[in-house]
């Protein structure tokens, strides 16, 4: 498992944290990566629903 995690953090360059006992923790790094990618799936999903009820609003205005 720690193998996989470190070919999996010099692939993907992610910096360890620092744990509150000052030692780097790749584990908690590879959380927060995962975290983020799913954010940014989020963010996306978001911002297309935005933009497809900019549309459908454009489009009721121009029905009134």
């Amino acid at each position: 498992m720690f193998a996989q995690a470190l070919k999996f953090k010099q692939k993907y360059y992610i910096q360890p944290q620092v744990t509150a006992k000052g030692e780097n923790d790749i584990y908690s790094s590879l959380e927060l990566f995962e975290a983020k990618k799913n954010l940014l799936r989020i963010k996306s999903f978001l911002e297309a629903k935005n933009d497809l009820l900019k549309t459908e609003l454009a489009e009721l205005k121009t029905h009134i």
